[in-house]
């Protein structure tokens, strides 16, 4: 808990400085809503089973914070619900483990003149729920993960007249998400979102 508290504030401020910067600069940050949907898989050390791609959702809030050359640099921040996990088979029977994160994913963009960029950030993301679903059966599963989840994202994207976007991402997750010592598990997720950002 102490590590998750550590990393947000950190995020909080991070994004407050970039704000600071932004202001003294009279440039004004833009602010948006994203939404769409994820391919999730977990790998575990443990290999006891499958791990398959479940789809999920995300939405949530953007901020973007342009520096306005033609080949620039834009900051991103987001702060989204993000439906994650995997789906699994055992012999006997099959299901899927369903996390659900509040994630505040940053980013630096390198955009050029036509509207394309690519990304890569750091996202610290927080546990909100955990569920294991079977055979018409709901487990609440949150005590098994750890509360905190760090990944790196990788994105690529278009941006129209800086207003209605199109944003694909990889997160790789770099902190261990399973509490049990005998096994190990890390998130992979995939996204395509969709964004609009308010004149």
């Amino acid at each position: 808990m102490r590590k998750c508290c550590t990393c947000l504030l950190a995020t909080v401020i991070c994004v407050s400085f970039c704000f600071a910067q932004e202001k003294k600069r009279g440039t004004r940050p833009s602010f948006g809503v994203v939404g769409g949907v994820t391919g999730s898989t977990i790998t575990h050390s443990a290999g006891d089973y499958n791990n398959n791609l479940l789809i999920g959702w995300q939405a949530g809030a953007l901020m973007l914070l342009d520096y306005g050359s033609p080949d620039h640099f834009v900051f991103g921040a987001d702060a989204n619900i993000s439906s994650e996990g995997s789906k699994y088979a055992h012999v006997a029977y099959s299901g899927k483990v369903i996390l659900t994160y509040l994630n505040i994913p940053i980013v630096a963009q390198f955009r050029d003149e036509f509207g394309f960029y690519a990304e890569a950030g750091l996202q610290p993301g927080i546990l909100l729920s955990a569920k294991d679903k079977y055979n018409g059966t709901t487990d609440d599963i949150k005590d098994d993960f750890n509360s905190f989840d760090f990944s790196i994202p990788f994105g690529i994207g278009y941006i129209h007249r800086k207003k209605l976007g199109i944003n694909a991402r990889y997160t790789l997750g770099v902190s261990d998400i399973d509490k049990a010592e005998h096994s190990h598990g890390h998130n992979h997720v995939w996204a395509l979102r969709l964004f609009y950002v308010f004149p």
